[in-house]
């Protein structure tokens, strides 16, 4: 614990991850606990541009996404393709990760290949979560120059 407390917390390591994504990728949520504490860096981006929040989102571990949230983690954070954590967790199904990450005021953003959020919940073929982010007769609006979209 010596070493936390004097900030290796953020050392970045192998393809510029620190801790925190090793424990993220990992699903620990006991060391995740432990190295937010000590102040790890929520936001760091590994050599993908990848936070936290987006391996969270990417796995599914929602209390993981719920953690990273609460010690202010920057949600609408792009890697280096333009995907947010809402990109990830609409690819892989992760329902609860989008409501919750929507209801945090997740904005639906294109990413570099123009996909939004909502593009990956129908290449899924994920209905329910389509219908969730298209609500009926919305359209999406541009509200700045950086392509971020959000409901009409």
């Amino acid at each position: 614990m010596n070493l936390l407390k004097h900030g290796a917390v953020n050392y970045l390591e192998h393809e510029d991850r620190n801790c925190l994504h090793a424990a993220v990728l990992d699903e620990n949520k006991e060391l995740v606990k432990i190295l937010l504490k000590y102040e790890a860096n929520v936001d760091i981006q590994d050599s993908g541009g990848r936070t936290a929040l987006h391996v969270a989102s990417m796995k599914g571990t929602f209390e993981i996404v719920k953690l990273l949230v609460l010690h202010n983690a920057t949600i609408n954070l792009q890697n280096n393709r333009g995907d947010t954590p809402l990109h990830f967790a609409c690819k892989g199904g992760h329902d609860k990760i989008v409501e919750f990450l929507f209801l945090q005021k997740a904005l639906l953003k294109l990413n570099d290949d123009n996909a939004s959020p909502l593009h990956h919940t129908c290449h899924n073929g994920n209905k329910v979560l389509s219908e969730d982010l298209n609500f009926t007769g919305s359209k999406y609006q541009p509200t700045d120059e950086e392509r971020s979209y959000s409901f009409a």
